[in-house]
């Protein structure tokens, strides 16, 4: 036990008192990114502010609690070791993403060869060639496609995922 801890009513992650800022009202949960309002308890026991508020009285394992209003107050607890549950990428759901990844890998395709066409690096003679020539020659115009298609891929995914993470 390492003392008072808030905890994330939607998560149920502990967040010791001492790891949130001194003077913060607010603070986001960092497993479930929910933001939480720091209790006028832990305020008042910091000398940061009086309660204006009653306090809900002693909560589970003799901790002090906080009053709910508007956004989510954490009730304090005793901080435990943290848990050894899997933690939450990101508020998308996988069947999203993997949608996200297949609407990214095709407009990637697009913003990777249009720039390459041109500029004359990739051309239709270069397509060609992938199916009908042996040798080097045959994966020659695919060098510089590859690692851009990738590269866009791949940045278009994180910032779609991203944004829907917030």
């Amino acid at each position: 036990m390492t003392g008072p801890a808030l905890q994330c009513p939607e998560c149920k992650h502990k967040h010791p008192v001492d790891d949130i800022p001194r003077g913060s009202r607010m603070f986001r949960c960092r497993e479930c990114s929910r933001s939480l309002k720091v209790p006028q308890t832990v305020l008042a026991m910091r000398g940061e502010g009086q309660p204006s508020e009653p306090a809900s009285g002693v909560g589970p394992g003799g901790a002090l609690g906080g009053v709910v209003t508007g956004t989510p107050t954490a009730p304090i607890t005793e901080a435990h070791e943290p848990t050894r549950r899997r933690a939450r990428r990101h508020g998308m759901a996988l069947p999203l993403r993997a949608a996200v990844w297949f609407v990214a890998l095709g407009m990637g395709f697009v913003l990777a060869v249009v720039p390459l066409y041109l500029f004359g690096v990739f051309t239709s003679e270069h397509a060609s060639n992938v199916l009908l020539e042996d040798g080097f020659d045959r994966i020659k115009g695919l060098l510089f496609l590859l690692p851009l298609w990738a590269a866009v891929t791949a940045t278009l995914a994180h910032f779609a995922i991203e944004s829907q993470s917030r």
